[in-house]
């Protein structure tokens, strides 16, 4: 069973937003009260800005692997990287991404299974065009019809696990694929290695946090989860999201903005 919760990132820069902020501390202090220990895997700045000067309530810090920083864009490289670093010392855990909130236990299902993710959805005909301008690809048959969606996933079959994401991270990282995926949509190049892969390793054997979809009336809000996705660049829901996180955790929310305030190089809100 999972009892690890795990969140990655490679730091992209010396800048981020106190709404972005807000997130982390909402979704890492609700990831706290449902697993026995939140783990952070990031390279040295991010633990630094995250863990030390943020001091965001990690229960350990994890050296993410070298990433080029070229390749910063394609968000799902650090994630398959702490797929690998937590198969690899046994720990079955459940990965979310720091725009979603967990603000329900995850039922026994979910956590006993052998991978599960949000839900299943088309694999987009954009997605697959990407794949074809690969000169190393991902999948050497056709690709898989069916993707994950993976801001909150996990699973105990670390076997499989490890296998599709080396083979994914392969992919995302090799030197001849290097130029292309420089230029091209991170989101994109993402949903095929992070997200259409494990369709097609775990297929048929697949547990879902919302079997019908977001949008049907057993969403995310009626499971009593919040993942915001593209709406992180609507500053209206931001500014609801921060008043969530004060309602919350009202004292996680004023020592956060703080210690945001304390670090000089942070400017924009």
């Amino acid at each position: 069973m999972i009892e690890t919760a795990v969140f990655s990132w490679k730091h992209k820069s010396s800048y981020i937003s106190l709404w972005q902020v807000f997130l982390w501390c909402g979704s890492i202090n609700w990831a706290k009260k449902y697993f026995k220990k939140v783990i952070l895997i990031s390279d040295n700045k991010g633990i630094d800005l995250l863990f030390n000067k943020l001091e965001l309530p990690f229960d350990e810090t994890i050296e993410l692997p070298f990433l080029p920083d070229e390749l910063s864009h394609v968000y799902d490289l650090p994630k398959l990287s702490a797929n690998i670093i937590m198969a690899e010392r046994n720990i079955p855990c459940v990965h979310i991404d720091y725009d979603a909130w967990l603000r329900k236990k995850l039922p026994d299902n979910l956590l006993n299974a052998d991978f599960f993710c949000e839900y299943l959805y088309d694999t987009r005909d954009f997605v697959k065009s990407i794949h074809d301008q690969f000169t190393v690809k991902r999948f050497n048959d056709k690709i898989p019809e069916k993707s994950c969606a993976t801001g909150i996933y996990g699973g105990n079959d670390l076997q499989s696990i490890l296998q599709y994401s080396r083979e994914s991270l392969k992919v995302g990282i090799h030197q001849s694929n290097r130029e292309f995926l420089k230029e091209t949509n991170g989101y994109q190049t993402s949903v095929i290695i992070g997200e259409v892969a494990p369709s097609k390793t775990f297929a048929g054997r697949m547990e879902f946090i919302l079997p019908r979809g977001p949008n049907r009336p057993e969403g995310h809000a009626n499971a009593g989860h919040i993942h915001l996705g593209r709406l992180k660049k609507d500053h209206g829901i931001m500014a609801k999201m921060a008043i969530r996180l004060q309602l919350d955790f009202p004292n996680e929310y004023i020592k956060i903005a703080k210690l945001f305030n304390e670090i000089e190089y942070f400017t924009s809100i």
